[in-house]
């Protein structure tokens, strides 16, 4: 770690030199310290993860859902009897989100400038770690070696909290729109209590 540590700070240090003015500089510095406290994952592989996320699973989820629809399954409502996105549950907040930014920023009219050097840095990276990919070679974040499974406390504590969770979460999500709600609470409530006659 401590490695990556100093080739971030040399690359750092190589492109602030670049840079003509001291207000500039200065600005860099500014944006480069704000990306550091607010966002620290923005420079290590958890920022590269969450982009390929939301930017490749979520499209490929929109065509899944729309085959879904096209099917004849359910389907849940985005809007309410007044043309206002529903925010009552997560996922209807998600889409809020999502639809409220507008189309895709045309990123070929942009003119970035000399402040603008870590958004071009990360660009760099997105493209070389998809050349990497494109050659069958790992990118950014991906191990091999064998790792122990990683316990998220806070998983452990929803999951195992019983069926409260399962039934709370049912009637609070997209889920409670399924015609299958009530079947997949009381397959929740027996898996439960198959688990307690198992413990003995």
């Amino acid at each position: 770690m401590e490695a990556v540590v100093a080739e971030r700070d040399r690359i750092v240090a190589e492109y602030t030199d670049l840079i003509d003015s001291d207000e500039d500089r200065a600005t860099f510095g500014a944006k480069l310290g704000l990306a550091r406290t607010v966002f620290p994952y923005v420079e290590n592989h958890n920022f590269y993860v969450k982009h390929w996320a939301h930017s490749v699973v979520w499209r490929k989820m929109r065509d899944l859902g729309r085959l879904f629809v096209e099917a004849g399954f359910y389907q849940i409502p985005v809007y309410d009897e007044h043309g206002k996105h529903r925010v009552d549950y997560v996922e209807g907040q998600d889409m809020m989100a999502w639809v409220t930014q507008g189309p895709i920023t045309d990123r070929t009219v942009e003119h970035l400038g000399r402040s603008d050097v870590g958004v071009t840095m990360l660009r760099r990276m997105f493209k070389e770690n998809m050349a990497l990919a494109a050659r069958g070679e790992d990118p950014l974040g991906v191990y091999r070696d064998f790792r122990d499974r990683i316990d998220l406390p806070c998983e452990k504590n929803k999951f195992d909290a019983g069926v409260s969770f399962a039934i709370d979460f049912i009637d609070r999500a997209s889920s409670r729109f399924s015609p299958q709600a009530d079947a997949l609470k009381k397959l929740h409530i027996k898996a439960n209590e198959n688990r307690k006659a198992a413990a003995g």
